[in-house]
C-alpha cells in the first residue's frame, strides 16, 4: 500500500499552472522532525490536481499549516545524458491545520471555521511537478 499522512508548513506559496487542460498545484513543504534544533526537518514536494490544486492554491499561504493524506511518486528522467529522479507527495486529500494566526491571508475567523472540518478529496492523476530546488529557510 502506497499511503502518507503528514503535517507540516508550507515553505512557498504554492504555483498553480494548467497541464494538458487540467489544473495542478505544486508546492513544498517541511515536516518537523523529532529533534528540538530542527535539523531533521524533511523538505518534501507537494503535487495537487483539479479541484484540490485550486482550493491549496486559493487557501494555502507560505508559512500556513497543512495536512496532507496521499501517495508517493518518483518521477524520473533523462536531460543531457544524466538521470534524474524526484520524489513528490501527490496529495490525495488536505486539512487546515493551526490556530487563529494561520489562516489565509484575508479570510476571517468565521470562514476559517466551518471548513477546518472538510477535507477535500480528488482523483490524482500523474503529471510534470514544476517544482524548483532550492528553499528560502525553515517556517518554523
Amino acid at each position: 500500500m502506497n499511503k502518507v499522512c503528514l503535517t507540516g508548513r508550507l515553505v512557498a506559496k504554492p504555483e498553480i499552472k494548467d497541464v494538458g487542460g487540467k489544473t495542478v498545484c505544486s508546492a513544498r513543504v517541511a515536516v518537523k522532525g523529532h529533534k528540538k534544533d530542527g535539523s531533521d526537518t524533511e523538505f518534501l514536494n507537494l503535487e495537487a490536481w483539479e479541484k484540490t490544486a485550486d482550493n491549496i492554491a486559493q487557501f494555502f499561504d507560505k508559512g500556513r499549516e497543512i495536512g496532507i493524506t496521499g501517495r508517493i511518486k518518483t518521477d524520473k528522467w533523462e536531460k543531457d545524458g544524466t538521470k534524474h529522479e524526484r520524489v513528490k507527495i501527490v496529495v490525495e486529500s488536505f486539512d487546515f491545520i493551526g490556530s487563529k494566526g494561520d489562516q489565509a491571508p484575508g479570510e476571517s475567523r468565521q470562514e476559517q471555521a466551518p471548513r477546518r472540518e472538510r477535507q477535500h478529496e480528488m482523483n490524482a492523476p500523474t503529471g510534470g511537478d514544476g517544482f524548483e530546488d532550492g528553499v528560502d529557510g525553515i517556517p518554523f
